[in-house]
């Protein structure tokens, strides 16, 4: 069961910070060390939002795109003379802050930004995640993986076909529905059998998306519980253990178009009872207390 407690606790850290939710400004100016730049960014984190600063001179089309790829709820920029800040909240028409001493301008831009930025958020329903081509990231995804499961007690390392779905249901939480079937065949089980010996495992659990669905790079990790199935032959004749399966799991992925990625996940369960395989009237073997997997594939979203 220790394996499964750091994923747990990984997702309970992550659910607090994915409660944040502060609204990011883009801010940039003539130059990296202008001091206009400088105290907005200050008045602006006081405020309690997000800021970030982009390279000096950034067109307005490259400041249009990098807002889209980062989600800024604002942008703001300090024209050449460090006098005057241009602002664009969402699809409103800009406006420009003049007028007074830096410090002046500064908390002037800063109040009209926190006014405008709450009236958005009176009024704004949340989008959903979207991808790098602009497109609003599927609430379903199908995976396929094959991999290698491993389980100490004279079961040895065998191939494993593993199929799950994916229903994002809010935000960054998810839940889950997963199978995974050994490939069937002859198997080396305990010190000098050898019997045909097949497992299969049915779960179902919740997930969090650690990372921003819409970057290309993702890490999730869920939680969940099911079954286990196992079937083999005792001196000619079939039979078959069955045990609960609570399970942790971890992937990573790699977006390679809107709808597919390339996939990387582990997981760790523990069969509850541990089942044991009696072979002869001699010789019995443990499978499923821990059972640890390791996988590659791919997932279809729609």
């Amino acid at each position: 069961m220790r394996a499964l407690l750091a994923p747990m606790l990984l997702l309970s850290a992550t659910l607090a910070h994915a409660q944040e939710g502060r609204p990011l400004v883009l801010l940039s100016g003539p130059a990296e060390a202008d001091p206009l730049v400088a105290r907005l960014h200050e008045e602006l984190v006081a405020m309690g939002l997000r800021v970030e600063v982009v390279p000096p001179r950034t067109g307005e089309d490259a400041f249009a795109r990098l807002a889209t790829e980062r989600r800024a709820a604002a942008l703001a920029r300090v024209e050449e003379d460090s006098r005057r800040v241009w602002i664009r909240v969402g699809d409103d028409p800009p406006e420009r802050v003049t007028g007074g001493d830096r410090d002046t301008v500064a908390l002037a831009a800063a109040e009209v930004l926190r006014g405008r930025l709450v009236d958005v958020a009176d009024v704004a329903e949340p989008e959903p995640a979207a991808t790098a081509s602009g497109r609003a990231l599927p609430d379903v995804a199908l995976r396929a993986d094959v991999g290698v499961r491993w389980s100490p007690g004279g079961v040895p390392l065998h191939l494993a076909l593993e199929l799950g779905a994916e229903w994002w249901v809010w935000g960054p939480v998810y839940v889950e529905a997963v199978t995974a079937l050994g490939l069937p065949g002859v198997t080396d089980v305990g010190a000098r059998t050898q019997a045909p010996f097949w497992a299969g495992t049915l779960g179902a659990g919740v997930g969090l998306s650690v990372l921003p669905r819409d970057l290309r790079v993702g890490l999730q990790a869920s939680v969940g519980a099911g079954g286990l199935g196992v079937v083999y032959e005792d001196e000619n004749k079939q039979r078959s253990v069955w045990a609960a399966l609570p399970y942790a799991h971890v992937g990573t992925r790699y977006r390679l178009a809107d709808a597919m990625c390339l996939r990387l996940d582990a997981s760790a369960a523990a069969a509850l009872p541990e089942p044991t395989l009696k072979l002869t009237a001699s010789e019995r073997v443990r499978f499923g207390h821990p059972l640890v997997s390791l996988s590659v594939g791919v997932d279809v979203a729609f």
